[in-house]
Protein backbone atom coordinates (compact mmCIF):
# COMPACT_ATOMS: atom_id res chain seq x y z
CA UNK A 1 0.00 0.00 0.00
CA UNK A 2 1.17 3.49 -0.80
CA UNK A 3 -0.59 6.72 0.14
CA UNK A 4 2.09 9.30 -0.74
CA UNK A 5 0.64 10.23 -4.14
CA UNK A 6 -2.98 10.48 -3.05
CA UNK A 7 -4.98 13.37 -4.39
CA UNK A 8 -8.41 14.41 -3.21
CA UNK A 9 -10.84 13.48 -5.94
CA UNK A 10 -14.35 13.70 -4.53
CA UNK A 11 -17.04 12.11 -6.63
CA UNK A 12 -19.06 14.50 -8.75
CA UNK A 13 -21.79 12.18 -10.02
CA UNK A 14 -23.46 12.93 -13.32
CA UNK A 15 -26.51 10.75 -12.76
CA UNK A 16 -28.85 9.43 -10.09
CA UNK A 17 -27.18 5.99 -10.02
CA UNK A 18 -23.76 7.47 -9.34
CA UNK A 19 -25.15 9.74 -6.64
CA UNK A 20 -26.94 6.82 -5.00
CA UNK A 21 -23.81 4.67 -5.10
CA UNK A 22 -21.78 7.45 -3.55
CA UNK A 23 -24.27 7.82 -0.68
CA UNK A 24 -24.26 4.05 -0.20
CA UNK A 25 -20.46 4.00 -0.11
CA UNK A 26 -20.31 6.81 2.46
CA UNK A 27 -22.96 5.14 4.63
CA UNK A 28 -21.17 1.80 4.41
CA UNK A 29 -17.87 3.36 5.46
CA UNK A 30 -19.53 5.05 8.43
CA UNK A 31 -21.19 1.82 9.52
CA UNK A 32 -17.91 -0.07 9.12
CA UNK A 33 -16.26 2.51 11.37
CA UNK A 34 -18.90 1.94 14.06
CA UNK A 35 -18.61 -1.82 13.60
CA UNK A 36 -14.87 -1.77 14.28
CA UNK A 37 -15.45 0.37 17.37
CA UNK A 38 -18.02 -2.17 18.52
CA UNK A 39 -15.47 -4.98 18.21
CA UNK A 40 -12.90 -2.95 20.12
CA UNK A 41 -15.34 -2.29 22.96
CA UNK A 42 -16.04 -6.00 23.54
CA UNK A 43 -14.08 -7.41 26.47
CA UNK A 44 -13.93 -10.82 24.83
CA UNK A 45 -12.23 -9.34 21.79
CA UNK A 46 -9.02 -8.02 23.30
CA UNK A 47 -7.16 -10.08 20.70
CA UNK A 48 -8.42 -7.87 17.90
CA UNK A 49 -6.64 -4.82 19.33
CA UNK A 50 -3.32 -6.66 19.43
CA UNK A 51 -3.78 -8.06 15.93
CA UNK A 52 -4.75 -4.67 14.48
CA UNK A 53 -1.36 -3.37 15.58
CA UNK A 54 0.39 -5.69 13.15
CA UNK A 55 -2.29 -6.37 10.52
CA UNK A 56 -1.60 -5.45 6.90
CA UNK A 57 -5.26 -4.75 6.20
CA UNK A 58 -8.73 -4.82 7.70
CA UNK A 59 -11.93 -5.80 5.89
CA UNK A 60 -15.19 -5.02 7.66
CA UNK A 61 -18.71 -6.21 6.88
CA UNK A 62 -21.45 -4.53 8.96
CA UNK A 63 -23.49 -7.59 8.10
CA UNK A 64 -26.82 -9.12 8.99
CA UNK A 65 -27.56 -12.81 9.24
CA UNK A 66 -31.18 -13.84 8.96
CA UNK A 67 -32.67 -17.31 8.59
CA UNK A 68 -29.38 -18.88 7.61
CA UNK A 69 -28.53 -16.34 4.90
CA UNK A 70 -25.67 -13.85 4.85
CA UNK A 71 -27.20 -10.45 4.12
CA UNK A 72 -24.90 -7.46 4.48
CA UNK A 73 -25.26 -3.74 4.02
CA UNK A 74 -25.90 -3.05 0.32
CA UNK A 75 -26.16 -6.75 -0.37
CA UNK A 76 -23.16 -8.13 1.48
CA UNK A 77 -20.77 -5.23 0.95
CA UNK A 78 -17.74 -4.33 3.04
CA UNK A 79 -14.81 -1.93 3.27
CA UNK A 80 -11.08 -2.65 3.19
CA UNK A 81 -8.18 -0.42 4.27
CA UNK A 82 -4.53 -1.50 4.13
CA UNK A 83 -1.40 -0.43 5.97
CA UNK A 84 1.57 0.86 3.98
CA UNK A 85 5.18 0.05 4.85
CA UNK A 86 5.47 3.45 6.55
CA UNK A 87 2.59 2.50 8.86
CA UNK A 88 0.02 4.82 7.31
CA UNK A 89 -3.40 3.46 6.44
CA UNK A 90 -4.70 3.67 2.90
CA UNK A 91 -7.98 5.10 1.74
CA UNK A 92 -10.78 2.52 1.52
CA UNK A 93 -11.96 0.31 -1.27
CA UNK A 94 -15.21 -1.61 -1.33
CA UNK A 95 -15.86 -5.33 -1.53
CA UNK A 96 -18.88 -7.58 -1.78
CA UNK A 97 -19.72 -11.15 -0.91
CA UNK A 98 -20.86 -13.29 -3.81
CA UNK A 99 -23.05 -16.32 -3.20
CA UNK A 100 -22.31 -16.13 0.51
CA UNK A 101 -23.90 -19.12 2.14
CA UNK A 102 -23.86 -19.74 5.87
CA UNK A 103 -24.07 -23.27 7.13
CA UNK A 104 -25.38 -24.17 10.56
CA UNK A 105 -26.69 -21.14 12.34
CA UNK A 106 -29.15 -21.35 15.22
CA UNK A 107 -31.16 -18.43 16.46
CA UNK A 108 -28.88 -15.59 15.39
CA UNK A 109 -30.68 -12.38 14.53
CA UNK A 110 -27.71 -10.49 13.13
CA UNK A 111 -23.95 -10.63 12.91
CA UNK A 112 -21.02 -8.30 12.21
CA UNK A 113 -17.85 -9.63 10.60
CA UNK A 114 -14.32 -8.24 10.62
CA UNK A 115 -11.44 -9.87 8.77
CA UNK A 116 -7.83 -9.01 9.66
CA UNK A 117 -5.26 -9.62 6.96
CA UNK A 118 -2.08 -10.48 8.81
CA UNK A 119 0.52 -10.49 6.02
CA UNK A 120 1.23 -9.70 2.39
CA UNK A 121 0.16 -13.14 1.27
CA UNK A 122 -3.34 -12.63 2.57
CA UNK A 123 -3.51 -9.10 1.16
CA UNK A 124 -2.44 -10.35 -2.25
CA UNK A 125 -5.22 -12.92 -2.22
CA UNK A 126 -7.85 -10.28 -1.45
CA UNK A 127 -6.52 -7.91 -4.11
CA UNK A 128 -6.98 -10.61 -6.73
CA UNK A 129 -10.19 -10.43 -8.74
CA UNK A 130 -12.01 -12.98 -6.60
CA UNK A 131 -11.00 -14.37 -3.21
CA UNK A 132 -12.49 -17.73 -2.32
CA UNK A 133 -13.60 -17.92 1.30
CA UNK A 134 -13.27 -21.09 3.28
CA UNK A 135 -13.68 -20.04 6.89
CA UNK A 136 -15.51 -21.32 9.91
CA UNK A 137 -16.61 -19.15 12.79
CA UNK A 138 -17.45 -20.96 15.99
CA UNK A 139 -18.86 -19.39 19.11
CA UNK A 140 -20.93 -19.92 22.19
CA UNK A 141 -24.67 -19.47 22.42
CA UNK A 142 -25.87 -16.53 24.40
CA UNK A 143 -27.89 -13.37 24.39
CA UNK A 144 -24.87 -11.60 22.89
CA UNK A 145 -22.95 -14.42 21.25
CA UNK A 146 -19.32 -13.99 20.31
CA UNK A 147 -17.31 -15.97 17.81
CA UNK A 148 -13.71 -15.99 16.66
CA UNK A 149 -12.58 -17.96 13.65
CA UNK A 150 -9.76 -18.14 11.14
CA UNK A 151 -9.63 -18.45 7.39
CA UNK A 152 -9.06 -22.00 6.24
CA UNK A 153 -8.50 -21.72 2.52
CA UNK A 154 -6.16 -24.25 0.99
CA UNK A 155 -3.54 -21.60 0.20
CA UNK A 156 -3.81 -19.11 3.05
CA UNK A 157 -3.98 -21.09 6.25
CA UNK A 158 -4.29 -18.53 9.06
CA UNK A 159 -3.12 -15.50 7.07
CA UNK A 160 -6.57 -13.96 7.46
CA UNK A 161 -8.36 -13.95 10.80
CA UNK A 162 -12.11 -13.62 10.98
CA UNK A 163 -14.05 -12.22 13.95
CA UNK A 164 -17.81 -12.14 14.36
CA UNK A 165 -20.25 -10.66 16.84
CA UNK A 166 -23.75 -12.05 16.80
CA UNK A 167 -26.89 -10.96 18.61
CA UNK A 168 -28.95 -13.87 19.78
CA UNK A 169 -27.92 -17.50 20.22
CA UNK A 170 -25.00 -18.09 17.89
CA UNK A 171 -23.98 -21.73 17.48
CA UNK A 172 -21.51 -21.28 14.64
CA UNK A 173 -21.45 -20.56 10.95
CA UNK A 174 -19.40 -21.25 7.87
CA UNK A 175 -18.73 -19.07 4.85
CA UNK A 176 -17.51 -21.93 2.66
CA UNK A 177 -18.25 -21.70 -1.09
CA UNK A 178 -18.43 -17.92 -0.92
CA UNK A 179 -16.18 -15.39 -2.58
CA UNK A 180 -15.17 -11.79 -1.96
CA UNK A 181 -14.58 -9.48 -4.90
CA UNK A 182 -14.18 -5.74 -5.50
CA UNK A 183 -17.30 -3.62 -5.87
CA UNK A 184 -16.28 -1.46 -8.83
CA UNK A 185 -19.48 0.59 -8.79
CA UNK A 186 -18.91 1.80 -5.24
CA UNK A 187 -15.21 2.41 -5.85
CA UNK A 188 -15.93 4.58 -8.89
CA UNK A 189 -18.72 6.48 -7.14
CA UNK A 190 -16.77 7.14 -3.93
CA UNK A 191 -13.72 8.57 -5.73
CA UNK A 192 -15.43 9.93 -8.85
CA UNK A 193 -12.92 8.14 -11.09
CA UNK A 194 -13.58 5.41 -13.64
CA UNK A 195 -10.31 3.68 -12.78
CA UNK A 196 -10.78 3.75 -8.99
CA UNK A 197 -9.97 0.24 -7.80
CA UNK A 198 -8.06 -1.63 -5.14
CA UNK A 199 -4.96 -1.31 -7.31
CA UNK A 200 -5.17 2.44 -7.93
CA UNK A 201 -6.39 3.39 -4.43
CA UNK A 202 -4.59 1.00 -2.06
CA UNK A 203 -1.53 -0.12 -4.03
CA UNK A 204 -0.77 2.94 -6.17
CA UNK A 205 -2.21 5.50 -3.73
CA UNK A 206 -3.58 7.67 -6.54
CA UNK A 207 -6.94 8.73 -5.09
CA UNK A 208 -8.29 9.91 -1.77
CA UNK A 209 -11.50 11.13 -0.20
CA UNK A 210 -11.53 13.35 2.90
CA UNK A 211 -14.66 11.55 4.06
CA UNK A 212 -12.44 8.62 5.13
CA UNK A 213 -9.85 10.64 7.06
CA UNK A 214 -11.45 10.13 10.48
CA UNK A 215 -11.51 6.35 9.93
CA UNK A 216 -7.85 6.33 8.94
CA UNK A 217 -6.93 8.45 11.95
CA UNK A 218 -8.77 6.01 14.20
CA UNK A 219 -6.76 3.09 12.79
CA UNK A 220 -3.52 4.98 13.45
CA UNK A 221 -3.89 4.40 17.18
CA UNK A 222 -3.29 0.67 16.73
Amino acid sequence: ANVKKAEYQIANPSGSDMAKNRRNAERLLNESFYTLQDFESQENYSEIKKDLGRARAVLIFPSVINAGLFVGVSGGTGVMLARAKNGKWSYPTFYTYNQASLGLQIGADSSKVTMLVMNGKGLGALISDRFQVGASVKGAAGEQGEAIGYSATSNLGNDIKMFAISKGAFMGATLDSSSIEPDDNLNRAYYGRDDASTQTVIIDGLYANKHADSFRKYLDKF
